[in-house]
């Protein structure tokens, strides 16, 4: 689950290939939004391993095990983009996501160590590292947007 960044909504994985937005002041739900049923997905079956809203609260990034990271305009209720693999030969998980203060960019770490950033106005992936052969845990952006501190299994990095 996540909360809108004003605090008014919320995202929950529901039933089977639908997530869910809630009205926080009510508890009630305000609206399903159909997932694409492609390449196995399915809601219910605890392939959501995350999710979070952008600053703006427009889009919602989660994180589903067939190795994708889906972007969503809430306004549309509608997937924007499916974020694959960074590298063909890449047989990592996504494990997290984040997103910059600024909402323009965020950030994707994998099993195994490598770290990705997405650029929201371009579209396209901007920076491909591995930090470790380590799964990397957590992704935070420091309120400047210009740094991005990496927690992996064993280790942070900064």
């Amino acid at each position: 689950m996540a909360f809108s960044p004003d605090g008014s909504q919320f995202v929950s994985d529901g039933r089977d290939r639908y997530i869910q937005l809630w009205d926080r002041h009510t508890g009630t739900s305000t609206s399903d939004v159909l997932l694409a049923d492609d390449g196995g997905f399915r809601g219910r079956d605890k392939n959501i391993i995350d999710m979070t809203y952008s600053p703006c609260g427009r889009w919602i990034n989660f994180i589903v095990l067939n190795k994708a990271v889906r972007l969503w305009d809430i306004q549309q209720a509608k997937q924007e983009q499916v974020i694959e693999r960074p590298a063909k030969d890449m047989d990592d998980n996504v494990r997290c996501v984040a997103f910059s203060p600024t909402g323009l960019q965020f950030g994707m770490g994998y099993s195994y160590g490598p770290v990705c950033l997405f650029d929201l106005g371009t579209r396209r992936l901007v920076k491909f590292t591995r930090i470790a052969e380590d799964t990397v845990r957590g992704l935070v952006y420091a309120p400047n947007g210009q740094e991005l501190t990496i927690g992996t299994s064993t280790a942070i990095y900064l």
